[in-house]
């Protein structure tokens, strides 16, 4: 073990374990331990060395002169101890008249085995075990133990403050750090352990924490003066967690399904099948042979189809030249039309159906073709001769 006094008076002397024993001074002392539950418990060590034993050891040294005491715990952590640990008991301000103590353990005669420190209870409600580190107070540790009792400087106490950062652009789970150090001495420098593992020594940093780890870490900050001023903050807890699912986009306006009243498809004239959008079935639509509809002060009118420009062709007599369809124009009758080769929105929207245009002048190529036809026959040429003999005598 290691002690060292260091500032306006410096010594460093190390300890074997049996000289720490031959200096114990506390003997079957109520020392206790209360943890963060506050469950209380007493240490199997029953003697113990106190660290004003140590140090008086050491050289003459005027309890005066001690600005504050760091024992390096065997994770290389600064427990702190302020200006009147290394008091007279009753002066110190511990309970039960009790000073921080070490004890080895182990072989008989205090030869190797591990060291025990161990900070006592200040009232009812002060923590001696626990994992953080300004309120840890008992610790075992099988490496060296180190004590620095400092002599210039002071405890320094710095307080921290965690921001989350909510602005845009900004990672989730992202805070800014600061501290505030009462009567900080020049030259102050910084340690922030961040609670994750990373570290910084700028003096406010900004960190992003990773919300699938865990919800809470606890941030701490150390400082040091030029004149040897040194502290730690309490630990800071800083809350994340995971940011929420994104919304997947709904349709985008102008595509996809519409949500309102079921047109129907349209045919070629662009009426639609089952009705207008009110949900009521359209009693007109596109023109089929003429026939339209027209809406005049929200009533729907029906205006008949124009006539046909001159009459239809007049029977023929003779041989039957194309059949069924050229029968049915010559009397004026409609040709038989399936009922699926009829648009639907003809079918849905007129009771009345009309001869297309295109099928009339289809028709009337088939009559010109039929009177070609008839003209070439032997029986109507030798009428037309004897005609014109006749009209030539």
């Amino acid at each position: 073990m290691v002690v060292e006094v260091v500032g306006s008076v410096s010594e460093t002397r190390t300890y074997s374990a049996q000289e720490v024993v031959d200096l114990t001074d506390l003997v079957d002392a109520p020392y206790l331990l209360r943890d963060e539950a506050g469950v209380e418990r007493s240490p199997d060590t029953r003697t113990w060395t106190s660290l004003q034993a140590l140090v008086d050891a050491m050289a003459p040294l005027s309890h005066d002169l001690v600005t504050y005491t760091e024992v390096i715990d065997e994770q290389g952590t600064s427990l702190r101890l302020d200006e009147h640990a290394l008091d007279d008991p009753g002066s110190n301000g511990f309970e039960d008249a009790l000073m921080p103590a070490v004890s080895f353990s182990g072989s008989s005669g205090g030869q190797g085995g591990a060291i025990t420190y161990l900070r006592p209870l200040r009232d009812d409600q002060d923590v001696n075990v626990s994992a953080q580190a300004n309120r840890k107070g008992y610790f075992q540790t099988d490496a060296a133990l180190r004590i620095v009792v400092h002599t210039s400087g002071r405890l320094l106490r710095p307080v921290v403050t965690a921001t989350e950062v909510t602005r845009a652009g900004v990672a989730a789970n992202t805070y800014d750090l600061t501290a505030s150090v009462p009567d900080a001495p020049a030259g102050l420098t910084y340690d922030w352990a961040l609670g994750d593992g990373d570290t910084s020594s700028v003096a406010a940093p900004r960190h992003t924490y990773d919300a699938t780890d865990r919800s809470t870490y606890y941030v701490v900050l150390s400082v040091t003066g030029d004149d040897g001023s040194s502290g730690r903050s309490d630990p800071v807890a800083v809350e994340v967690s995971e940011p929420p699912p994104e919304e997947s986009p709904g349709p985008t306006p102008g595509g996809g399904e519409s949500e309102g009243p079921d047109t129907g498809p349209t045919d070629s004239g662009g009426a639609h099948e089952g009705g207008s959008t009110g949900g009521a079935p359209a009693e007109g639509g596109p023109t089929l042979g003429g026939l339209s509809e027209v809406e005049t002060g929200g009533e729907p009118s029906v205006v008949t189809p124009t006539p046909d420009a001159g009459p239809g062709p007049a029977p023929v007599a003779g041989r039957q030249v194309s059949g069924t369809l050229l029968i049915g124009l010559a009397a004026g009758a409609a040709p038989s039309v399936a009922p699926e080769d009829v648009a639907p929105s003809a079918r849905a929207s007129s009771p009345r159906t009309a001869l297309p245009t295109w099928l009339l002048a289809v028709a009337g190529g088939v009559l010109l073709l039929a009177a070609g036809a008839l003209g070439e026959s032997p029986a109507v040429r030798r009428a037309w001769r004897r005609r014109r003999d006749k009209v030539g005598t």
